[in-house]
């Protein structure tokens, strides 16, 4: 099924173990509504090809006790990015939930490898990877939850599972009615 819709407000939250982001608007007739889709919190970190079988066997066995549990690398992939106008390898690092990010990248940190975006939050990263810029319409697949398949949780408004995300154009829903400022 497919949707289009303005996502207003963003959370995530831990189900059953796996992080999802929350995208809270309205599809284009107004009604309210819910999209949630998995998405995994990652960072980077620079390595040097001459210890790269040393830090590889070190990643697979990394376990840190956090506030939210055990935190530890999922997986990781090499990529190559640019940094200060040089090309370089880099590990693309993901985690098990993204309060883990911080915790393992202050550990690799100690291991004398240089982290990089390791602070920007959660849901930031999400939007940034979507390219989703809050108030535009996107266009979503995927296909409503059920409220008995969301472990306990009960919501107010329809809840769909998103599978693909893309942005459609900045067109905004009209008429708003309520403005809250957080300073």
């Amino acid at each position: 099924m497919e949707l289009r819709f303005f996502p207003l407000d963003f959370d995530y939250q831990l189900r059953e173990g796996k992080p999802f982001v929350y995208l809270y608007g309205k599809l284009e007739d107004n009604t309210k509504i819910c999209l949630i889709q998995e998405h995994q919190p990652y960072f980077y970190a620079q390595f040097h090809k001459t210890n790269y079988s040393q830090i590889e066997r070190r990643l697979k066995d990394l376990i840190v006790e956090g506030k939210d549990g055990l935190a530890k690398i999922t997986s990781w992939e090499i990529v190559e990015k640019e940094l200060l106008g040089k090309r370089d390898e880099f590990f693309k690092i993901y985690v098990n939930y993204p309060k883990a990010v911080p915790l393992i990248s202050k550990e690799l940190s100690d291991w004398g490898l240089n982290c990089f975006e390791r602070d920007i939050p959660f849901v930031h990263r999400y939007l940034r990877d979507k390219n989703i810029l809050p108030f535009s319409l996107v266009e979503v697949k995927g296909e409503f939850i059920p409220e008995q398949k969301l472990s306990g949780q009960r919501m107010r408004i329809p809840v769909f599972l998103a599978e693909e995300i893309k942005p459609v154009s900045n067109e905004t829903p009209h008429k708003f009615k309520i403005l809250a400022l957080d300073i």
